[in-house]
């Protein structure tokens, strides 16, 4: 285990570092490989780490992954229907050129009854298109090219947007409550909202008081009076209060 971790992260340096070890790890037996493949730790980390490399354009692993493909290819039909052997194949789908995807396509569409027997299998056989090869190549090239063309505008697309927004995500502006790290509304948030109600609702029935008071004094005819006895009344409390203390 800890010997499989190590290559995965030698496999992460520089290709002037990583490659001789990527080499080294191709020119073992094609049956090793395929063990290696369908190994959840040794596709993980030695298949994945060579076939999803970010340096897999750059010298040596375009020779490195030729060299693994000619080896795995007489096993492909074994890894197609392989619960953790399939990964190996789709991910090679994603950097194989056109004429090595036609060599595995060929190989696996001899056995298209083996292959829909199981979801594994059929995975593969829609990534491969292999019921389009199987009925004509000719139309199976224009439908990877398509595909190819595709998916190279959408890479090209995310980098051209990476660029104008310099790397970073646009935050979206959030309307309404405020939201915590969490996602929720915080216990103040919460409380001050609800305060905030409360006096809304003091000022809405103070309000209602005096105009009670007004409309009640205005239809008697002595809005004026009132409202001086009203002051006056206040004034007596306040110096009953101050005599108090």
């Amino acid at each position: 285990v800890n010997g499989m971790k190590t290559l995965s992260s030698v496999l992460k340096f520089v290709p002037r570092l990583s490659g001789p070890v990527a080499q080294d790890v191709v020119k073992l037996e094609g049956e090793i490989l395929v063990g290696l493949a369908k190994d959840s730790l040794g596709s993980r980390c030695i298949m994945d780490g060579i076939i999803l490399n970010s340096n897999v354009t750059k010298p040596p692993f375009p020779a490195v992954v030729k060299t693994l493909l000619s080896k795995l290819l007489p096993h492909s039909l074994d890894l197609a229907v392989d619960r953790v052997g399939h990964h190996t194949l789709l991910n090679l789908y994603k950097i194989i050129s056109i004429d090595d995807k036609e060599a595995l396509a060929k190989q696996l569409s001899t056995a298209l009854n083996k292959l829909s027997g199981t979801s594994m299998g059929r995975n593969v056989t829609d990534t491969y298109h292999l019921k389009d090869y199987f009925e004509d190549v000719e139309s199976w090239r224009h439908v990877v090219k398509k595909e190819e063309i595709k998916v190279d505008w959408l890479d090209n697309l995310d980098a051209g947007t990476g660029a104008t927004n310099g790397g970073k995500k646009r935050k979206r502006k959030r309307r309404g409550k405020k939201v915590t790290d969490e996602g929720e509304g915080s216990g103040a948030d919460l409380t001050t909202a609800s305060q905030e109600n409360d006096v809304t609702t003091t000022k809405t029935s103070v309000v209602d008081s005096i105009m009670d008071t007004l409309l009640s004094a205005g239809k008697q005819g002595g809005v004026e009076e009132k409202i001086a006895a009203d002051v006056e009344t206040k004034k007596k409390k306040r110096r009953k209060r101050k005599r108090n203390h």
